[in-house]
């Protein structure tokens, strides 16, 4: 080996020497995933057919995870609006991130959102998914089981500013 290699190698094993001692601490709390404790639930926890109900995931972990959630995929439910997640301070170290949807079923009966998919990613660049159990809805009929007799529509909404009926099949 030459006198000129020689501080070259040397330098090179001490750096590769420092990232390795450094990447040893990084590396075993990685493999750690952090404490996430979630909770989903209905507001309100029962509805009829068409109305609007809130879905509610609060997520609480440490200040340096960041959360998402999916949306909920269920069928017979229309998701009408996604509120952005709202992340606030709780204690030192300590943040909850809640995450809501705004639903309308249109099945009667039990509708289960089955397990909700979480991922989260720490400051340290480690990644994961956690699956949070689910909530229930009971969407109960307005009727009496043995109620079947027909009922008159409500009359049509007027509104307002709009031209008389005559004018469009004039315009014809």
């Amino acid at each position: 080996m030459t006198r000129r290699a020689l501080p070259l190698v040397l330098v090179i094993a001490v750096v590769f020497g420092l990232l390795a001692v450094v990447a040893l601490p990084r590396t075993a709390r990685a493999q750690q995933p952090p404490t996430l404790q979630a909770a989903a639930a209905f507001d309100p926890p029962s509805a009829s057919i068409g109305d609007r109900v809130t879905l509610t995931l609060r997520v609480t972990h440490p200040e340096d995870v960041i959360v998402k959630a999916e949306a909920p995929n269920l069928e017979h439910v229309d998701i009408v609006s996604t509120q952005p997640s709202r992340t606030a301070t709780i204690a030192p170290g300590a943040h909850t991130t809640t995450f809501e949807y705004t639903l309308q079923p249109f099945l009667l009966g039990t509708i289960d959102t089955g397990t909700i998919r979480l991922s989260w990613l720490r400051a340290d660049g480690a990644t994961g998914t956690l699956n949070v159990p689910g909530a229930q809805l009971i969407v109960a009929p307005v009727r009496a089981p043995a109620d079947e007799a027909l009922r008159p529509l409500k009359p049509q909404a007027s509104v307002l500013g709009a031209p008389p009926s005559w004018v469009r099949p004039a315009l014809g």
